[in-house]
């Protein structure tokens, strides 16, 4: 994001780099010797550092810290970072929408989704909440959200839905009800949408963030979908389950299949 001007006021100093700045800043005498290499590293490679730390996030959540040699200390370090960009983002996507700055809004929809996603993974492992000042943030989000899902492109229209998904699970366990209204009435409103969404050719490969929720959702009966469950054309659910159920049995195919020698 270009324009500082349009942005509250974060705990970052450096608005344009904020994540790197924040995480260049821990003292290194709190960090371990594995840390204090990923700070070196940052500076010179930021984008493989990133993709590097958000694999070995995601290996921990599925359980893979002894695989990974992780210190708790470090991850301690990056929920508490991980927390403040949240915090950061919210606020900031919210002082977009009300500036009218798009280009900013639709970055900030991107990365704050991105950032959602890691959030549940970090309540899973760290018990983070939500933070409370965040939420009636969230609301001119959704509002935003609503206003313009019906020009979606089917990119956009993914990237909503998902957003929506993750801020209804969020919403569960807060126990407000709001999200899960306003996802409800998405669906109710968007059925050309959603049908667009579902019968796209090669879409289905990109939906997995959204196969992955409903997954969750069936898993902890968080119920996000059941009482909208009618309101969706048969078809549509029959073809979305289709094609979950061929993607799943390509990807059992491909296990299967002998691996060519390294």
């Amino acid at each position: 994001m270009n324009n500082s001007a349009d942005l509250p006021d974060g705990p970052f100093p450096d608005q344009e780099h904020h994540q790197t700045a924040w995480f260049i800043s821990l003292p290194r005498a709190n960090l371990s010797n594995e840390a204090q290499a990923a700070q070196s590293a940052i500076k010179n490679n930021v984008e493989t550092f990133w993709a590097d730390a958000s694999n070995k996030l995601a290996a921990t959540v599925q359980g893979k810290i002894k695989d990974q040699k992780l210190d708790p200390k470090d991850l301690a370090a990056v929920a508490s970072f991980r927390a403040k960009c949240f915090d950061y983002y919210v606020r900031s996507i919210a002082t977009c929408i009300q500036s009218g700055n798009e280009t900013a809004k639709r970055m900030d929809f991107h990365v704050a989704r991105e950032e959602l996603h890691h959030k549940i993974m970090l309540a899973a492992l760290e018990g983070i909440e939500l933070p409370a000042t965040a939420f009636p943030q969230l609301d001119k989000v959704l509002v935003s959200i609503a206003d313009s899902v019906k020009s979606a492109s089917l990119e956009n229209l993914q990237a909503r839905l998902t957003f929506w998904i993750s801020l209804a699970i969020y919403e569960k366990d807060l126990g407000t009800g709001k999200v899960i209204t306003k996802l409800r009435t998405f669906f109710f409103q968007s059925n050309e949408a959603l049908s667009k969404l579902l019968s796209a050719k090669g879409s289905f490969h990109e939906i997995d963030f959204v196969f992955e929720y409903l997954q969750y959702d069936a898993t902890y009966n968080n119920d996000i979908f059941a009482p909208i469950a009618g309101e969706i054309q048969k078809d549509l659910v029959d073809k979305w389950k289709k094609n979950m159920a061929q993607s799943i049995l390509d990807v059992e195919v491909a296990s299967e299949a002998p691996q060519p020698p390294r």
